[in-house]
């Protein structure tokens, strides 16, 4: 934001959409997060960045179709977390240091979904898939996919709001 002649860098946390998805068989499906990613070798719910003019529904399908190959219905919004991680583990030593940073910051808004159809393949930064069973997860990467999927078991399909009750769109005009 530009004030006089002085330009203020604001510091702000990386918009992302994380997706949970269960199937008919109250199953969870998961990635397994490759090497060149956070926490390699361990699984997560689908995740990634909210990129351009993207509203949080086209995030989340274009993401989950990305990862897993499959396409989803987003039923809710069901949290909004941050997460905080050394900016040397997201960026590496020398870009860290080059930037100044610390800490990487993201802003993750999770959606509810169902499967369109159940099966998968890998892809993007995830190399493999699998639906699980929500009382025996794999080695999870993210402390909040745990609470999330914690508070699935506890509210089941009426956890969060429904979208129908949250997306608005406004593209303002001068």
């Amino acid at each position: 934001m530009a004030e006089g002649n002085i330009v203020k860098q604001y510091d702000n946390p990386d918009p992302c959409v994380s997706i949970l998805i269960i199937d008919d068989e109250d199953r969870v499906l998961l990635g397994l997060r490759g090497n060149s990613e956070i926490k390699p070798g361990k699984w997560c719910l689908p995740c990634g960045y909210i990129e351009g003019t993207e509203t949080i529904e086209e995030a989340a399908k274009r993401e989950v179709m990305e990862e897993t190959g499959i396409e989803i219905e987003p039923v809710s919004i069901v949290n909004v977390t941050s997460n905080h991680f050394p900016a040397e583990r997201y960026y590496g030593k020398e870009e860290a240091e080059r930037l100044g940073k610390k800490w990487y910051t993201s802003l993750v808004v999770v959606i509810l979904a169902m499967p369109a159809g159940p099966d998968t393949r890998a892809g993007d930064d995830i190399v493999d898939t699998g639906w699980f069973d929500l009382d025996d997860l794999p080695d999870m990467a993210f402390q909040a996919d745990l609470h999330i999927i914690g508070q699935y078991r506890k509210y089941g399909w009426d956890f969060g709001v429904p979208f129908e009750k949250t997306t608005v769109e406004f593209f303002e005009e001068e």
